[in-house]
C-alpha cells in the first residue's frame, strides 16, 4: 500500500510546519510537499506529483480568494481540498462550497478543530489512492438525464453553481436541484466525490 501524498499550498513557513506536524501525527507514512505559490503547486502536478488531497490557503502571493480554488479545481478535478484561511466569513464559506471544496477551517480555530478537519480529509481519500494496484471498480450504470450529464461535466471543470447556470442558460436554483439529484443517483456525498466518479471512467455517459 503506497503512502498518501499531501500537498500544502501555503506561503507562511511556520504554518506549513504546523500543518506538516498535524499530518505526520495522523499518518506518519504520509508524503508531504509544500508550495508557497499556486504556480509552484501546479508546476509540481505538471511534473507528475499527484496529491491525494490538498490543504490550500486562500491568500497566496500569486492568487487571492476563489480564483485559486477554481484554478486548482481545473487542474486537480476530484482531488479533495481543505481550505485553510484567516478569512472566516459565512458568505465566503458558501461560495467555497459552491466551488466544490470539501472542508474549510479557520486559521484561528482551536488545535483540536484543526486536527479534526485534517483527519476528515484522510477519510475522503479513496482506497484507489491508497492502493494504486487495486483492481478497478466496475462501471456504474446509474442513469442520468442529458441535462444532469451536462451539469456534471461543468462541475468537473470546477465551475460554481452560478457559473454553470450561466453556461447552460438555466437558473441557479435549477442547477442546485440537478446537483442534488446527481449526487443522489451516483450515491455520493458531495460534488468532489461526484467529480471523482466522472473522471474514474466508471460512469457510462452514453446519453
Amino acid at each position: 500500500m503506497s503512502a498518501r501524498q499531501v500537498l500544502i499550498v501555503e506561503d507562511h513557513p511556520l504554518f506549513v510546519q504546523a500543518v506538516s506536524e498535524v499530518v505526520a501525527r495522523l499518518d506518519r507514512n504520509a508524503q508531504l510537499r509544500s508550495a508557497h505559490t499556486l504556480a509552484d503547486a501546479l508546476a509540481a502536478v505538471e511534473g507528475g506529483w499527484w496529491p491525494d488531497f490538498v490543504l490550500l490557503d486562500l491568500n497566496l502571493p500569486d492568487v487571492v480568494g476563489l480564483e485559486g480554488v477554481r484554478k486548482l479545481r481545473q487542474r486537480l478535478p476530484g482531488v479533495p481540498v481543505l481550505v485553510v484561511s484567516a478569512l472566516d466569513d459565512p458568505d465566503v464559506r458558501r461560495k467555497l462550497r459552491d466551488a466544490g471544496i470539501d472542508r474549510f477551517v479557520s486559521k484561528s480555530a482551536r488545535p483540536a478543530e484543526f486536527i479534526e478537519s485534517v483527519r476528515q480529509m484522510f477519510q475522503l481519500v479513496p482506497d484507489a489512492a491508497a492502493d494504486p494496484g487495486r483492481r478497478p471498480a466496475p462501471a456504474l450504470h446509474t442513469p442520468l438525464s442529458q441535462r444532469q450529464i451536462e451539469v456534471l461535466r461543468e462541475m468537473a471543470t470546477g465551475k460554481s453553481n452560478k457559473e454553470i447556470a450561466s453556461c447552460l442558460e438555466i437558473s441557479v436554483e435549477t442547477v442546485r436541484a440537478h446537483v442534488v439529484e446527481v449526487l443522489a443517483r451516483l450515491g455520493v456525498r458531495n460534488r468532489t466525490e461526484a467529480v471523482m466518479v466522472f473522471y474514474s471512467g466508471r460512469l457510462e455517459l452514453s446519453q
